[in-house]
Parts: C-alpha cells; structure tokens; sequence
C-alpha cells in the first residue's frame, strides 16, 4: 500500500497521537490536512507548547493531563517514542479494539 492511500485509509477512523512534542507534531498536522480527525493526547496540562490554539482550530481534539490516556476510544493510536506499549491504559485500547503503531 503506497502512503497516499493509507492516509486515505485513515478518513472513516478515529485516530491518538500520544505526546505533542517535537517528533509527534509533524504528523498531527498532516493527519489534519488530510481532513483525518485526530485527538491529541499529552501528559502536560494546559496548552502544550503553545499549540492547543492552532491544533483545535484545524479540529484537532485535545486530551491533556494526568488522565490524558484514560478511556481512549480511537481507533488508532500512533504513540511517542517514549511511551512504554505496555503501558496499562493502551493495553486496555488494545483489548477495545484499537490499533497501536509507533
């Protein structure tokens, strides 16, 4: 499957992006673009990295906090390097159904 058509894949899907950090926020912002809806999932509170504003207004939903993993309904969940697959909330994605991917 060539990348357009994965990313044209991903329209009917709900899709996390754990973390909002530098390596994340490339791929938040062509989800996006690409009219995919897209939740953003950070562990910080408030307004990560002066981002909220500009991701909510391109429709980007925001889960930030300490519950920032808690409930995920997505689909797909494309998580940050640094967050453990086996952490407990994304397992129990897992077992709802989601997939995970790196």
């Amino acid at each position: 499957m060539k990348f357009e058509e994965y990313l044209d894949s991903l329209r009917n899907k709900s899709v996390a992006v754990i973390g909002i950090g530098v390596s994340n926020r490339p791929l938040i912002r062509l989800l996006l673009e690409r009219g995919i809806p897209v939740t953003a999932c950070d562990k910080k509170s408030g307004r990560p990295w002066g981002l909220g504003d500009e991701l909510e207004q391109h429709g980007c939903r925001l889960q930030l906090g300490e519950d920032y993993l808690k409930d995920l309904p997505e689909e797909l969940i494309f998580r940050t390097p640094g967050l453990s697959p086996n952490n407990p909330e994304l397992l129990d994605a897992v077992q709802r159904g989601a997939a995970l991917s790196l």
